[in-house]
């Protein structure tokens, strides 16, 4: 037998392979007084019954009532209730399984016009498989679609079920595990951190899957769930899809959280959605229209170093609403609002790091956002008691990498509050990767906020910052046209200071990033942001450092403390005569290079690194 090692950060061996042992935790709930659950003419009393009888292409009717949980479908067919909120399906672990581990014919099924509630899962299949016990891996609270299989030899999962929700609503469900293994990472007291997985509050899966006309809400993966809090991964408060598409239309997913506590949690992330391998080589494009996203939390509440014996221990928040992978081939977001989401990051030994409250893409992933608003998102982190850590927020809405058009980012918040340490509050808006085509944007009204009584509060990007990884050096940066940043601001309070971009950041931060990326602005306003307290800010529109940066017709303006720091070396270009070319302040330059600069006379500003 080959020993597979999880590509993901937990280090977790997979140390056992057995046949699927099911999932666990059902509890009965009465059937409907009376009820027929019909499949073709014939008449059954329960759903499991009605389930066994059924055969490909058959439709299984439920009329209103609430029937009791746990159940699995196996062939391809039809579950048809009598109205979401009319036809309940309640209870088990999880409320509904589709398709089978081992099933090399996994079926396709529809589920429509009913609601799915009141589950509390502890296990799954793949916690048997990937570690000979029940208990460590709990996926799946209200429905569960488990891999057809897993190669230990490439570490990837065979495709499960394809499901079709339309008209279901998914509520009120949990997951938790009951055990844990050790995970090969040292943490203190000489022995390893705990490693267990909370997987898909609401829905988990491995198949293709769509969501129309659907609602999740009120899920919850973790120790949100009640259930308990031994979860160090806590992931999908709504919904967790490790391989297949993942397709949403016409759909809300609201009010689910991903929730993680000390001593054992070290992640906590997807409030809404996690979607990709993470763990496994797997995943499948991500698709969004006309749908809302909205209320959701990623909340981690650690109680760990930053590293124990030399070896680094990762904790992080991340993505209080989408958190998708670099598996992802491909994310589509077009007409949808994705609002008021968190991610929350606090610890009381070492630093805290919480990033994009509504969004994280993630290269190479190939992102199109269109037609799209983010509002009110926010990310925060925050150091407690006597941590000497660093407390890091960035992203309150989107970590960018491809493209947004005809879109609007606004009113988000990021937060970092340090009790003794350092703290960063980085992109107020939008941290972009990569952005290309990047037109008719508006970015208005975030807010970013660092506080360090003992150390230094350093504020950068009160709209957005430009970055690119170095996996891909020259091609990331922004390219971007006909749009808004613009009410933007940036406060930093501490032993000392350092505010960089009200609007927008373009420049290296520290060896580990950001690092900067090449900007080119084409018809861009960059209005009325700033930066406090202004004795160590620069850049209250715009701050490019050591970056290629092209203007046209674009004006900077009415900011603060000033306008531009950077601008004095950009390539400033018009397309014909009549264009009246870029304007920042009151200076007008249409020529392709202008020296002068936009500083107050005799001012200079330190260089980051």
């Amino acid at each position: 037998m080959n020993t597979f090692v999880t590509p993901r950060r937990t280090g977790v061996a997979v140390v056992g392979i057995a046949t699927v042992l099911g999932f666990s935790g059902f509890v009965p709930t009465a059937e409907a007084d009376g009820a027929c659950i019909h499949v073709g003419t014939t008449c059954f009393p329960t759903l499991s019954a009605a389930l066994v009888a059924a055969v490909d292409g058959d439709m299984v009717q439920l009329p209103a009532g609430t029937f009791a949980g746990g159940a699995t479908v196996t062939t391809s067919i039809t579950v048809s209730g009598a109205g979401q909120g009319k036809t309940i399906l309640e209870g088990g672990g999880p409320v509904l399984t589709v398709g089978e581990f081992g099933d090399p014919t996994p079926p396709t099924v529809t589920i429509r016009d009913l609601t799915i509630t009141g589950g509390r899962t502890t296990s799954a299949a793949l916690s048997q498989v990937l570690f000979g016990q029940d208990g460590v891996w709990a996926a799946g609270g209200g429905l569960a679609v488990p891999p057809s299989s897993f190669d230990f030899d490439t570490g990837e999962l065979g495709l499960g079920a394809t499901v079709r929700l339309e008209h279901t609503t998914v509520e009120g469900n949990g997951v938790a595990p009951t055990s844990s293994i050790d995970s090969g990472i040292p943490c203190p007291g000489g022995q390893d951190c705990p490693f267990a997985l909370a997987a898909g509050g609401g829905i988990d899966t491995s198949g293709d899957l769509t969501l129309d006309h659907a609602v999740v809400r009120d899920n919850h993966a973790g120790a949100g769930s009640g259930i308990t809090d031994l979860a160090s991964d806590n992931e999908g408060g709504g919904i967790r899809s490790w391989a297949g598409a993942l397709t949403i239309t016409h759909s809300r997913i609201e009010n689910n959280s991903a929730t993680g506590t000390a001593p054992n949690a070290r992640f906590a992330e997807g409030g809404a959605i996690f979607h990709g391998g993470g763990f496994f080589p797997s995943g499948g494009r991500f698709t969004m229209r006309d749908s809302e996203v909205t209320g959701n939390v990623a909340d981690l509440a650690s109680g760990l170093p930053d590293e124990t014996a030399g070896a680094t221990i990762d904790q992080a928040a991340i993505g209080g609403g989408l958190q998708l992978t670099s598996e992802v081939p491909t994310v589509l977001i077009d007409h949808s609002t994705l609002s008021e989401n968190s991610v929350r990051a606090t610890n009381t030994v070492g630093s805290a790091t919480a990033f994009a409250g509504a969004a994280l893409t993630n290269l190479p992933s190939d992102t199109r956002i269109t037609h799209s608003t983010f509002r009110r998102n926010h990310a925060s982190a925050q150091t407690l008691g006597a941590s000497t850590g660093l407390a890091h927020a960035d992203t309150a809405a989107l970590q960018l990498h491809g493209t947004i058009t005809h879109s609007t980012v606004r009113d988000g918040t990021v937060t970092a509050v340090a009790a003794h340490g350092d703290a960063e509050a980085f992109a107020g808006g939008v941290w972009v990767l990569r952005g290309r085509g990047v037109r008719d944007l508006e970015v208005r009204g975030n807010t970013l906020s660092a506080t360090a009584g003992h150390g230094l509060a350093t504020v950068l990007g009160g709209g957005m910052l430009i970055d690119e990884a170095p996996e891909e050096a020259g091609q990331g940066g922004l390219q971007m046209s006909d749009s808004r940043v613009r009410d933007n601001m940036g406060t930093a309070t501490g032993r000392t200071t350092v505010l960089r971009g009200g609007g927008i950041f373009d420049g290296p931060a520290s060896d580990v990033g950001p690092f900067g990326g090449p900007l080119t602005l084409a018809q861009v306003r960059i209005e009325k942001n700033r930066l406090s307290p202004t004795a160590t800010a620069a850049g209250g529109g715009l701050f490019v450092q050591d970056q290629p940066l092209n203007l046209r017709e674009t004006r900077i303006r009415n900011n603060a403390p000033d306008q531009c720091v950077g601008c004095q070396s950009a390539t400033h270009f018009r397309a014909t005569r009549k264009v009246r070319g870029s304007r920042i302040g009151g200076h007008r330059y249409a020529d392709l290079r202008d020296g002068r600069s936009y500083l107050p006379h005799g001012r200079a500003y330190p260089r980051l690194k």
